[in-house]
């Protein structure tokens, strides 16, 4: 009797394992940074405003369209061929 090796439960273990690992050093780094930073926010300079010279547009009007008759289409269904 011959029993083949199924990897699918192994590897979804290490791969749950894995994703803790990482989650948890993403935690803590994201915690180190937080430490590191000073809790004291610093004063921001306000923004200089770039006042930009008034912009005029002219256009020519579009030439009249010329438009065009309304069309009526009537159709009839053809009558059902008998077949012999």
């Amino acid at each position: 009797m011959s029993k083949t090796f199924n990897p699918s439960p192994v590897l979804d273990h290490l791969g749950g394992a894995l994703s803790i690992v990482v989650m948890a050093g993403l935690t803590f780094a994201s915690a180190a940074i937080g430490a590191a930073s000073p809790r004291t926010p610093t004063p921001l300079q306000p923004a200089a405003v770039a006042q930009l010279p008034p912009v005029i547009v002219t256009v020519k009007r579009a030439p009249t369209v010329a438009q065009l008759p309304p069309v009526i289409v009537i159709a009839q269904r053809a009558t059902p061929s008998t077949g012999a």
